[in-house]
């Protein structure tokens, strides 16, 4: 087990990724952001990567951060993972997916207090559980 929180930040837009990257990194302690553009590019890396828990924007280019989660809990059920977007209409009736995962970039920057606090306490759950 590392000792470091690896965060996987999905988002088909690369000013968004390294936005995330930047305010995830500089709130949490011990923490490391790699990024992804694509639903197939994120199953990819969780395969591949070690990951404590995914960060995804809604809309990515022609799927949406609804089909990730589905597809990152057919891979992996435990992984934290958290809708972070623009879309306040983000449909939260998917199995396993609650409000409380779902962040608004509409806030930046406050709102990464919350989600680096909200990564911290899933991560700390999903590795009680590994």
């Amino acid at each position: 087990m590392s000792d470091c929180t690896r965060v996987l930040c999905v988002d088909d837009m690369i000013d968004y990724i390294e936005l995330n990257k930047y305010y995830i990194e500089s709130r949490g302690e011990n923490v490391s952001v790699a990024g992804v553009r694509s639903v197939k590019a994120a199953i990819e890396y969780i395969r591949e990567q070690e990951v404590d828990c995914v960060v995804s924007d809604y809309d990515l280019s022609g799927e949406t951060g609804v089909d990730l989660f589905e597809r990152v809990q057919s891979v992996d059920p435990d992984i934290p993972f958290y809708l972070f977007s623009t879309h306040s209409d983000i449909p939260t009736t998917v199995e396993g997916l609650s409000e409380d995962v779902v962040f608004s970039k509409n806030n930046i920057p406050d709102v990464y207090d919350e989600l680096a606090t909200e990564i911290e306490r899933g991560v700390g759950g999903h590795e009680a559980t590994a």
